[in-house]
């Protein structure tokens, strides 16, 4: 069993050669090992000692960057303790950071600009190692061990709809699509769904919904 670690975020972040070295470090051993992100982790603010992983620690050692590069003063409530990363809630912690920093915005927003990117390099990366595909083949063998899949899977337009009524089903039908997917941890589209980036929902009712239709 691998040896809990401590990272000691008062110490790492009171220099940036220091923070840069620990997070390529776990950059590194994520990606090398994919399974170490679950490995348990104790992250240290002064006195603190909050539970993690290697997983949560590296997180917030990227979201972190503008903090260390403004030599902002740590606290507890600067760590992402969101449990998982999406559009909403990186908006909810950006915009906290940016209220902060009032009188240097622009500095801020160019520094909030290039985590977002590095996230997003690093996530690619991870979704391949994760295996996050997706195939028609997952799909139709979903729509066979699942009634209500097959069911939503095979939608039709009667052809005495209405366009409203036919724009009332499909959104309907997105919201159902959603809602089943995030009741499966199992699926290859539920961390898609979870993230709530990276899929078109309205591209995707289209394709598994009503196949054929060109809406």
């Amino acid at each position: 069993m691998a040896s809990e670690r401590l990272f000691n975020f008062t110490y790492i972040f009171s220099s940036f050669e220091e923070y840069n070295d620990v997070k390529n470090e776990l950059k590194e051993l994520v990606l090398s090992n994919y399974s170490a992100r679950k490995n348990k982790a104790k992250i240290q603010l002064k006195s603190q000692i909050i539970n993690s992983t290697i997983g949560r620690a590296l997180i917030n050692l990227l979201i972190m960057k503008p903090l260390v590069e403004k030599g902002i003063d740590l606290t507890e409530h600067d760590l992402f303790s969101f449990n998982a990363v999406t559009e909403a809630n990186l908006a909810t912690y950006f915009n906290q950071l940016l209220d902060r920093g009032k009188g240097d915005f622009d500095n801020l927003r160019v520094l909030v600009s290039e985590t977002i990117n590095e996230m997003s390099d690093i996530s690619g990366k991870l979704n391949i190692l994760a295996g996050n595909s997706i195939s028609f083949h997952d799909f139709v063998k979903l729509s066979v061990e699942d009634s209500e899949a097959e069911e939503i899977f095979n939608q039709h337009i009667d052809d005495y709809m209405q366009f409203d009524e036919i724009e009332a089903k499909f959104d309907s039908l997105a919201k159902r699509i959603e809602t089943f997917y995030k009741a499966r941890p199992n699926t290859e589209l539920y961390p898609f769904v979870m993230s709530e980036t990276g899929i078109n929902k309205k591209q995707l009712t289209q394709a598994i919904g009503f196949v054929g239709l060109e809406y």
